[in-house]
């Protein structure tokens, strides 16, 4: 599957399910990670590149800004450190979910 076909069909669903209403791209994937296990798997094996966990989570981390308005989403302008898959502290944007309707 690939990684925009799955955030088409799933990343409403993840972002409803995170309890808080901030979170990071981080927490996305890591709740992406555990609730999509063999779905990402899957993405992570049809990448050709050198670093297909890198590649996976940067193109999950552009889908949500380009969509960030019909996901409900916005950007805060700050960023926080972050465990990524191999234990190394990044900087990861820190989302807002629009819960005005």
């Amino acid at each position: 599957m690939r990684v925009y076909e799955f955030m088409a069909e799933n990343a409403q669903r993840i972002i409803d399910s995170i309890s808080s209403e901030t979170f990071s791209s981080r927490d996305f994937i890591w709740k992406l990670m555990s609730d999509y296990e063999t779905d990402y798997i899957r993405m992570l094996n049809e990448q050709t590149c050198e670093h297909p966990i890198h590649e996976v989570h940067k193109q999950i981390g552009r889908y949500l800004a380009d969509n960030a308005v019909s996901l409900e989403i916005q950007a805060s302008g700050t960023k926080e450190g972050s465990i990524d898959a191999f234990g190394n502290i990044s900087a990861t944007e820190v989302w807002l979910k629009n819960t005005k309707k």
